[in-house]
């Protein structure tokens, strides 16, 4: 929508109230745990990483992630991206140890839920490769 378009135009201070008006209507017809208010707090949280707001961010990806650990379980291919989101919020905030912790739990269970030649498990292989790359591993 609006909000989607005004951050791909780089106005993200523009974009955010109406983030957070979607995400407050949405939760309080369809209920925290619901997939689109989940949604919602993911693309705040993206919103507001990239005004680099990083310590509002985590609470929102934290609160998805325990949500969806909960609900669909931590093998989930929606609650490893939710793993994933948290590891590269850490790595943003220099927080490598905990983002290769991360990034490492997440490889490991794409792997054992996708298998080893899976897009999303051969993105994980990047991600933590990359981590590494930085921080000298």
């Amino acid at each position: 929508g609006l909000a989607q378009t005004l951050v791909s135009q780089g106005r993200y201070r523009d974009a955010e109230p109406l983030h957070r008006l979607s995400l407050n209507r949405r939760n309080a017809h369809l209920g925290p745990d619901h997939s689109d208010v989940l949604a919602c707090k993911i693309q705040l949280a993206m919103l507001l990483q990239l005004m680099e707001r990083h310590a509002e961010a985590e609470p929102l990806l934290k609160s998805t992630l325990e949500c969806r650990e909960r609900l669909l379980g931590t093998t989930h291919v929606d609650t490893l991206s939710s793993v994933r989101d948290l590891a590269m919020l850490y790595e943003a905030m220099d927080n490598q140890q905990e983002a290769h912790t991360l990034l490492r739990s997440v490889l490991t269970g794409r792997e054992e839920s996708l298998g080893h030649k899976h897009p999303d498990t051969l993105t994980s292989v990047h991600d933590l490769a990359m981590l590494c790359e930085a921080i000298g591993r």
